[in-house]
């Protein structure tokens, strides 16, 4: 919902196995649209499956976040890093992209200090095609 410059995301790229993976073109790099190809450690067998690690800033004004799986994901973890002096009001909702009705989310998203900030982390497996959470803070 903020524009940015594709460079000022803080795009980070890693493998199964923490290893960084370069980022090779930037095909497209609107203020509100990116697009862009990174470099495998080696290439994928037809069918086969790979786990990458996408990480990046963004500026939320409005404090929700609205995410929609375009494919199934084994494993999904939201996490959200803010000064420790941020009030936060914590909700997740899973939305019912049909009807538009949103119920909370299970399981309860875990909250900790780390230094002078406050983590929010929440996890979930196997999550669907079409599967749409909506981030509160």
């Amino acid at each position: 919902d903020t524009p940015q410059e594709f460079g000022d995301l803080n795009i980070s790229i890693k493998d199964e196995h923490d290893n960084p993976l370069e980022i090779l073109s930037v095909n497209v790099n609107r203020p509100y649209h990116k697009e862009f190809n990174a470099q495998l450690n080696r290439p994928l067998k037809p069918k086969q499956r790979k786990i990458v690690i996408l990480e990046y800033d963004w500026e939320e004004p409005k404090r929700t976040y609205f995410y929609k799986f375009a494919s199934g994901c084994r494993h999904f973890t939201y996490s959200l890093t803010v000064p420790r002096e941020v009030e936060l009001d914590i909700r997740i909702l899973k939305v019912d992209t049909e009807t538009g009705s949103k119920v909370d989310a299970s399981p309860v998203p875990e909250l900790f200090n780390d230094n002078d900030k406050t983590v929010v982390r929440w996890s979930k497996d196997d999550l669907m095609i079409e599967d749409a959470y909506e981030f509160n803070w």
